[in-house]
């Protein structure tokens, strides 16, 4: 395949609105999803019935302002700051450990008066922005076993605070890493080498720590006779998936939420929507990831220079990796992992930086190549490519 070399000029243009329209869709039909699943539980509990929704209002518009912030910055200075700020989340998520509030048995969050501040979603963006850098300024040496070992050793030393807690989070963020590694050009043989160790050590993590293990057993091996356990969520998510048939019970109408479905309005908001609006409603729910996913990857075929092409590429394969993760777990198709759903389930921290990065998508979309970039390999599979950012994002 020939390539053509990066461009030097740059196209100035207004965002790609439909990754706006997109990103405002699914941000509307949680705050509906938010309200329906948890009002029932509220009311139960004789306390305000809109207490999420306005939680989950006040995280989409700081998340909204973060969002616009980052799709104005200047990446150059992202690019620079990406070690440094490697090492502030690294801070963060030891310090969570010793000051962080618990919630549900896990110590994740920082209280920051009515918010809740989860480090390891911070993070998450930081190994993608961490691992580009290295990408576009070590491209020779990603392409060897020693020099892809730094990236992905400094991920994993990223994570060692995180897999204390939530092992989960800890395996996205490692996968992010990857992924970033081989669309930054990374050989697939020095890659196989890494992704055979992070397996044996996720093994290991899991082997260590018996609820761990017990549900990876109750996944294949379930007992018909256990009625609780870790595989009650799933079982009731199945239930609630196939009650809303192909057009749904209704908006409102969910059965499941009323204290039958543990997290309804969190990790099992996609069972709740299943329940409430049929096939045709998580189809179509889908649908806009998979338009988002799109239009992520044109962002990225169509960059201004390597860097950004990384970093859209790893903001969208962050978001596409929690959605499979996520339908995987409610549908019974892996173990049973709290993951939510990006923009949809109930959280402050997961939207607002899931929105921080669609602004650095946003960014990158601003500005393209004024040739087409489609047809060409992205950076470090063959592409030539100009050693540094030849002018300020």
């Amino acid at each position: 395949m020939t390539s053509i070399a990066y461009s030097p000029e740059r196209d100035s243009r207004a965002f790609d609105l439909s990754i706006v329209a997109l990103t405002a869709a699914l941000v509307g039909i949680g705050i509906v999803a938010v309200f329906s699943a948890s009002f029932a539980k509220e009311a139960a509990a004789f306390r305000d019935t809109m207490y999420y929704v306005k939680r989950q209002v006040a995280a989409a518009t700081i998340g909204a302002i973060g969002m616009l912030l980052m799709a104005h910055l200047n990446l150059s200075h992202l690019r620079r700051l990406a070690y440094h700020a490697a090492i502030v989340a690294f801070v963060a998520l030891l310090l969570v450990l010793v000051f962080g509030v618990e919630i549900n048995g896990a110590r994740r969050w920082f209280q920051i008066g009515f918010f809740h501040l989860q480090p390891s979603e911070f993070a998450k963006l930081v190994a993608i922005v961490a691992v580009a850098r290295y990408a576009v300024e070590r491209p020779r040496e990603l392409r060897t076993l020693r020099g892809l070992a730094w990236p992905m050793v400094g991920a994993g030393v990223l994570v060692l605070p995180v897999i204390v807690e939530d092992l989960g989070s800890a395996v996205v963020i490692m996968a992010l890493a990857f992924l970033v590694a081989v669309f930054g050009g990374a050989r697939w043989r020095d890659l196989r080498v890494f992704a055979a160790l992070g397996l044996v050590l996720v093994a290991i993590f899991i082997l260590i720590a018996p609820y761990r293990l017990q549900r990876v057993i109750d996944h294949f091996h379930p007992d018909p006779n256990k009625a609780l356990g870790s595989r009650y969520q799933v079982r009731h998510s199945v239930i609630a998936l196939g009650a809303g048939g192909l057009v749904g019970r209704g908006l409102g109408e969910s059965s499941e939420k009323y204290c039958y479905l543990p997290a309804a309005e969190t990790d099992c908001i996609f069972a709740i929507i299943g329940e409430e609006a049929g096939l045709i409603g998580t189809w179509g729910l889908l649908a806009l990831f998979a338009l988002l996913g799109w239009r992520g990857l044109v962002a990225s075929q169509r960059a201004a220079n390597p860097f950004h092409s990384l970093i859209a590429a790893g903001v969208t394969a962050m978001i596409i990796l929690q959605v499979i993760i996520n339908v995987a777990v409610v549908t019974g198709l892996a173990p049973t992992k709290g993951a939510p759903l990006p923009f949809v389930s109930y959280g402050g921290s997961a939207l607002l930086f899931n929105m921080i990065g669609i602004g650095l998508l946003l960014n990158v979309t601003r500005q393209r190549k004024l040739d087409s970039f489609v047809g060409r390999p992205l950076p470090g599979h063959g592409a030539s490519r100009q050693p540094a950012e030849a002018s300020p994002a």
